[in-house]
């Protein structure tokens, strides 16, 4: 787990603690990866599109897809 310390201008914000945890489970011949980031709702009205870029390609999702095509390759 590690502590996301970034306010929504992106920039560090040491008052901010959300957690990010990542879980490997292994699934066959593979694996499967779960990032969960909590906490968003410290960013009040601006959560859902904070949220909207972490869910996008240049944010999380994106990471993961990198990730998991890296693994295949």
């Amino acid at each position: 787990m590690l502590a996301w310390q970034i306010a929504p201008d992106w920039r560090f914000d040491p008052a901010i603690d959300k957690p990010v945890e990542v879980t490997f489970t292994a699934d066959g011949d593979g694996t499967v990866v779960r990032l969960e980031h909590r906490g968003l709702e410290v960013y009040g009205g601006k959560a859902a599109g904070v949220r909207a870029i972490y869910d996008s390609e240049g944010g999380w999702t994106g990471i993961l897809a990198l990730y998991g095509a890296a693994a295949e390759g």
